[in-house]
């Protein structure tokens, strides 16, 4: 796991090694990379979440939780740091040029 979500720090230490010891491997992952999308781009009114890499995390069932768990985690440094935002304002606002 050190090595799977390691940026800097070791992995248990990261917001996706957290989850993924306390509630185990996810269902399925969703990978968004920003270079990827660069070529459609997004309305202005889109989630600027929607602007950085992103990974969604996806548990059929979680004990203690219930059915169909999702946790978005983004990349806002562009670093490999994938953090778990807690309110909207912790993503840093998209302005155009």
């Amino acid at each position: 796991m050190n090595t799977n979500f390691a940026a800097g720090v070791p992995g248990w230490k990261t917001d996706r090694g957290r989850f993924y010891i306390t509630y185990g491997p996810p269902s399925r992952v969703e990978h968004h990379l920003r270079a990827a999308e660069s070529d459609r781009p997004l309305p202005l009114s889109d989630n600027d979440a929607r602007r950085f890499d992103r990974e969604v995390w996806h548990w059929d069932y979680v004990e203690g939780i219930g059915e169909d768990v999702t946790l978005k985690f983004v990349d806002i440094c562009g670093c490999g740091e994938y953090h778990l935002p807690v309110e909207p304002n912790d993503l840093p606002r998209y302005t155009p040029k």
